[in-house]
C-alpha cells in the first residue's frame, strides 16, 4: 500500500444512483494521473465492475499495483515460466538452461535446483493440492516432483516434440500437455496413462488453461486459434477465431464465464464462453505478450510481454491501468500469488521480480 494517503470513505453498495465523487485532492499528489483517473472511473462504473465500495476499488489498485520488491536472482539463463504454490509460500521457476528452481516466497531464498529435464523448461506448475509439481520441457518430456522434497516421483513420454503449457485439473488427478507436435495430451497423474490425445491445432500448442468446474479445456497456438475441448469425452466444443498471430497464453476467470488469450499480435481478448463472442481486445503492448493473469478478484487482469512490461488492466472497460518496469528482457511469465495479491514475473533477463506486497 501506499503511504501517506487518507483512506476514502467507505459508500454504500451502489444500487442507485452513484454518490458525488470523492475530489480528487483526498489522494496523494504523487500518486499517477493515470491511478488517480481509473479510481475516479471506477466510481462511474462500480456497479458494472461489482465493486462493493469505492474502498474495495481502492485498496485492490493499490495493493496489487505497487512498486517491485524483491528480485529472486540465481538462474543462468531465461527464466520461461513462474508458478506459485497454493499456500503462497513457495515459487517454482523454470529457465533455458534445462533447470527447475525452488524458492521461498516469505524470504526469497533459493531452496533447492531440479534436474532431469534435456531441453529449455517452458512450463512450470503446482497441482492444486499443493503435493506435485509439473515440469514440461523442449525435450518432450513431462515431469512430476513432489513437493517440498523435490523429489522426482514421475516422466511421462508421448510426446513427438517439445512440451509447451502445462494445466492442472482441479482435483489434481489430471495433467494436460501442450506440444510442438500439434497435439494435447490428457495424462492420468496416477497411473502415468494418457486417457485422450486432443487433436485438431494445425500447429504448435502454446498454452492450455483448465477451468475450475473441471469441465473445459482450453488451448492455443501457433494456428491463431484458441479451442475448448470437452474434458470427458476429449471432443472439440468450439473454435475462437480472431487473433492474427500465436495464441501465447489463456487464463479462465473465477466463474469461467469470461477466457483471456494472450497473443504474439500484442493483444489480449476477451472471449465469452457460452457463445464464443469476442468481448474486448486489449491494446497497449508494444510487443507480443507471453503471459496473462486475473486479479483483483477477477476485476482485473496483468500481463506480461516481450516488449519488457508487466500491465495491469481493468476488465469492465479496457482501460491500462498501470505499467511496470524494471525488468531488462522480455517477461516471458506472470503468476499471481493469491495471499498476498502480488505478482511474480519470469524473464529473458534471468531473474524474477515480485510486485506488491
Amino acid at each position: 500500500m501506499l503511504t501517506g494517503v487518507a483512506p476514502l470513505p467507505a459508500i454504500e453498495r451502489l444500487t442507485h444512483k452513484p454518490d458525488p465523487l470523492v475530489p480528487i485532492q483526498q489522494l496523494n499528489p504523487a500518486v499517477a494521473p493515470h491511478i488517480a483517473r481509473a479510481i475516479i472511473k471506477g466510481m462511474h462504473l462500480s456497479r458494472r465492475m461489482r465493486f462493493e465500495s469505492i474502498q474495495e476499488l481502492y485498496h485492490e489498485l493499490f495493493e496489487v499495483s505497487s512498486a517491485n520488491q524483491h528480485t529472486f536472482e540465481g538462474h543462468s539463463g531465461p527464466v520461461l515460466s513462474v508458478a506459485t504454490s497454493p499456500d503462497g509460500h513457495s515459487l517454482a521457476s523454470g529457465s533455458s538452461t534445462w533447470s527447475v528452481r525452488l524458492w521461498n516466497l516469505d524470504n526469497g531464498e533459493l531452496l533447492q535446483a531440479l534436474h532431469g529435464h534435456s531441453g529449455k523448461v517452458h512450463s512450470v506448475t503446482y497441482s492444486p493440492d499443493g503435493t506435485l509439481l509439473a515440469s514440461a520441457s523442449s525435450g518432450g518430456t513431462v515431469r512430476l516432483w513432489r513437493i517440498p522434497d523435490g523429489v522426482a516421483v514421475s516422466m511421462f513420454q508421448g510426446h513427438r516434440g517439445g512440451v509447451r503449457g502445462l494445466a492442472w485439473s482441479p482435483d489434481s488427478r489430471l495433467l494436460a500437455s501442450a506440444s510442438d507436435d500439434h497435439l494435447i495430451q490428457l495424462w492420468d497423474v496416477q497411473s502415468g496413462r494418457t486417457l485422450y490425445t486432443m487433436r485438431g491445432h494445425t500447429a504448435a500448442v502454446c498454452s492450455v488453461a483448465w477451468s475450475s468446474d473441471g469441465r473445459t479445456l482450453a488451448s492455443g497456438g501457433n494456428d491463431r486459434t484458441i479451442r475448448l475441448w470437452n474434458v470427458t469425452t476429449g471432443t472439440l466444443l468450439r473454435l475462437l477465431e480472431g487473433h492474427t498471430d500465436s495464441v501465447k497464453a489463456l487464463a479462465w476467470n473465477h466463474d469461467n464465464t469470461i477466457l483471456a488469450s494472450a497473443s504474439a499480435d500484442c493483444t489480449i481478448r476477451l472471449w465469452r464462453v457460452v457463445d464464443g463472442e469476442l468481448l474486448r481486445v486489449l491494446r497497449g503492448h508494444a510487443d507480443q505478450v507471453n503471459s496473462v493473469v486475473w486479479c483483483g478478484n477477477g476485476k482485473m487482469l496483468a500481463s506480461g510481454s516481450s516488449d519488457q512490461t508487466v500491465r495491469l488492466w481493468c476488465v469492465a472497460d479496457g482501460e491500462m491501468l498501470d505499467v511496470h518496469t524494471g525488468h531488462s528482457g522480455a517477461v516471458n511469465s506472470v503468476a499471481l500469488e493469491q495471499q498476498q495479491m502480488s505478482l511474480l514475473t519470469g524473464a529473458h533477463d534471468r531473474t524474477i521480480r515480485r510486485w506488491g506486497n
